[in-house]
């Protein structure tokens, strides 16, 4: 058996030039702010995948997806939108791609 089990998440950001590190140094400072050092070993949050308009996938431990959830939901900006989550990464991928560009 596995250590540790993994969930997708597809991320949606307003800011569409973001770039990978920008978004996972984010996520981390939010987890750490809410819920501190244990709530990030929970998560390990981590960019696997990256499209060029503001969609991105990340890899969260799977005791921790309903932390981070929570976690981008309770951010101040709204920055950050959960559109869905998955248990493959192939998958994750197939529908950050299929997600179309946000007009601004």
């Amino acid at each position: 058996m596995r250590e540790n089990k993994y969930r997708y998440l597809v991320v949606r950001s307003r800011n569409v030039r973001a770039s990978t590190r920008e978004v996972e140094e984010r996520v981390k400072n939010y987890v750490l702010l809410l819920f501190g050092v244990s709530g990030l070993s929970r998560t390990l949050p981590k960019v696997v995948y990256a499209t060029g308009n503001g969609v991105f996938v990340l890899r969260v431990k799977r005791e921790g997806v309903k932390l981070l959830r929570a976690t981008l939901l309770l951010d101040a900006e709204c920055s950050f939108i959960v559109v869905k989550t998955t248990g493959t990464s192939r998958k994750a991928m197939r529908i950050a791609v299929s997600i179309p560009p946000v007009k601004q």
